[in-house]
């Protein structure tokens, strides 16, 4: 008995359904090309967008986000600046069980530290060096970051300010200053254009 193949032309696949193989099958039923070559992905592959590194799934060409923008409005956009680390290379050290069993990464200052470095890459002793340098005041108004006999390690009355571009750390600001330059969208135009409105 002979086995029957795809009956297009090019195609040496195995018969499925309608004369056709189970690929050209589905191609007929949604109406695509039946002309159109098979295209074939290597495992481990990198997204094509230029200056993304990240590995793109067996079906497709994008890495997820950029293929997420395509299907949604048809242009990949930028490669999204590599801010954060990932979680397992935040810095640091995994802890383990203490010996009642009991699990010590999840102890709140060790938490609040490991956020600390995933988000802006520093460490208690990095802050405490800032906070030191800026003279525990704030980097625009000089208003005072920590109060009188308050732990900013168990709770922080500052912001940490940062370029939201390139995730870059640019210095301490109390919570007013910091939401002022977010309102202006870190856009310097923007502030110029507002001090002269203030100014008579």
């Amino acid at each position: 008995m002979v086995e029957r193949i795809c009956s297009v032309s090019w195609c040496p696949r195995k018969h499925h359904a309608n004369g056709l193989c189970r690929t050209h099958d589905m191609r007929r039923r949604n109406g695509l090309d039946l002309e159109a070559p098979f295209r074939q992905y290597e495992r481990g592959g990198h997204c094509k967008m230029a200056g993304c590194g990240e590995l793109r799934s067996s079906s497709a060409d994008y890495c997820p986000m950029h293929r997420v923008r395509v299907a949604r409005s048809g242009d990949p956009g930028e490669a999204a600046p590599l801010r954060k680390p990932k979680a397992r290379t935040a810095g640091l050290p995994r802890l383990k069980r203490s010996p009642n069993g009991s699990p010590q990464w999840n102890r709140p200052a060790y938490k609040r530290e490991y956020r600390l470095q995933l988000d802006y890459g520093l460490t208690f002793d990095g802050l405490a060096a800032m906070l030191e340098v800026q003279a525990n005041q704030c980097a625009i108004c000089c208003a005072a970051l920590v109060g009188e006999g308050v732990d900013w390690r168990e709770k922080r009355e500052f912001a940490i300010g940062h370029s939201a571009a390139t995730g870059k750390v640019r210095g301490l600001l109390c919570h007013g200053c910091n939401k002022g330059i977010g309102f202006f969208r870190d856009d310097p135009g923007l502030l110029a254009a507002a001090i002269r409105y203030l100014t008579p």
